[in-house]
């Protein structure tokens, strides 16, 4: 886009620089846009008929309090709609490999791989949750005292 600009005098001080010039010009045209897509917000958002999308909490921001009675609710809700056959808490939980060898066993494959056809159930404790967008999380599991393994969950592949 070619912007014309005034000649520049030298003899007046008074005058503006071309650079300020073009800083001005550069500004008016974000103050345009922002005010097109602001336009476009509002016109998207009555045609929703002003519902706006709840966005989900995450856990770390709810009080303690509210966080239990969620937890309880959820809980309830998984023990009822599989009439009792799921437990929230299972007495025993069936571990087919540890985190070494899973990481002894699989350290050939190539990155960006996945191998559908092997289930592997591991224990260990969550270190960190890191959601990359809606369709990928990303977990650091930890178990006897070795690295963490990095676990990716992602909806584009289940």
């Amino acid at each position: 886009m070619l912007i014309a600009l005034p000649a520049r005098d030298l003899t007046c001080p008074a005058r503006v620089c071309r650079n300020e010039l073009k800083r001005r010009a550069k500004a008016e045209r974000a103050a345009k846009k922002k005010a097109e897509k602001a336009a476009a917000r509002a016109a998207r958002e009555a045609a929703q008929g002003g519902k706006k999308k709840k966005k989900k909490k995450d856990e770390e921001e709810l009080d303690p309090a509210k966080y239990y009675e969620n937890r309880i609710k959820a809980i309830d809700a998984l023990s009822a709609g599989s009439g009792g056959k799921v437990t929230a808490y299972p007495h025993k939980f069936n571990v087919t490999m540890s985190v070494p060898a899973y990481m002894r066993a699989f350290a050939d494959i190539a990155d960006g791989s996945h191998d559908e056809g092997t289930t592997v159930s591991l224990a260990g404790r969550v270190m960190s949750k890191r959601a990359s967008g809606s369709k990928m999380v990303f977990y650091d599991l930890r178990a006897d005292g070795g690295k963490p393994v990095k676990i990716l969950q992602s909806t584009f592949t289940h």
